[in-house]
């Protein structure tokens, strides 16, 4: 089980493991005037829950989260998070499905303020042995990055927004594929350690033209301790900071 401040999950039988990307989207994506959440590629609910733990702090209104996953023992492990997230005096609402996004665009019956992904990203390279490490992280087959756009474009709300995270040298190939369904909104460029150049990207997408804001973050100092931006931005999450 991993431990937050306010929450703890189950993660053992997850595709993916909690780590530091679904973390930091889920610190970084704005949720102004937001009610309707879809996490796509769930896991065990990471992204989800720790969205919800920031909009029981903020919300002023009902809001539902749903995630969805092709893997049966996520979604599982998702829905037993569920059970054991804390409650508070703030409606929030959780709903889970195994289903994929391009099977779920079909049939979904309302429109969401935000979408938010940790996708798999790896094309064309070496595959781990087991499948469901395979589908977590490769998209050759999964989920390519045209469909996850294509069908979240379908879904979203006219005035809302999509986000991703991804490894820096993904970006301009899910930029091409973007450019034609979405405004680019926000860029974060993430270091893991200074004086190298960025290996992951929080890319902030809208349907609508808005400002666009570009922004940079460094996770550890030149002496390999956590930067105070990046405690400051996960404060909310990590016992130790």
């Amino acid at each position: 089980m991993f431990r937050f401040k306010d929450f703890s999950l189950f993660h053992e039988r997850s595709t993916l493991k909690i780590g530091t990307d679904s973390v930091l989207l889920s610190a970084a994506v704005p949720l102004n005037n937001v009610s309707q959440v879809l996490d796509v590629g769930c896991g065990c609910g990471v992204i989800t829950f720790c969205i919800a733990n920031r909009l029981q702090k903020s919300a002023s209104q009902e809001v539902t989260l749903t995630g969805i996953d092709i893997d049966a023992d996520s979604v599982t492990e998702a829905v037993q998070n569920s059970k054991i997230f804390p409650k508070t005096q703030k409606e929030i609402k959780f709903d889970f499905q195994h289903i994929s996004i391009q099977e779920y665009a079909q049939i979904a019956q309302n429109r969401f303020d935000l979408v938010v992904s940790n996708p798999p990203f790896f094309s064309h390279s070496l595959k781990p042995e087991e499948e469901n490490r395979l589908k977590s992280k490769h998209r050759d087959e999964v989920l390519p990055f045209e469909s996850l756009i294509q069908a979240t474009e379908k879904i979203l709300s006219p005035d809302g927004r999509f986000y991703v995270i991804l490894p820096f040298s993904e970006l301009a190939d899910f930029e091409i594929n973007a450019k034609y369904f979405f405004h680019i909104c926000e860029k974060m460029l993430i270091q893991s350690v200074p004086h190298k150049l960025p290996n992951r990207v929080i890319l902030g997408m809208s349907k609508l033209p808005v400002n666009y804001k570009e922004s940079s973050l460094t996770i550890r100092d030149i002496n390999n301790s956590f930067t105070e931006e990046y405690k400051q931005l996960t404060h909310n999450y990590y016992l130790d900071f």
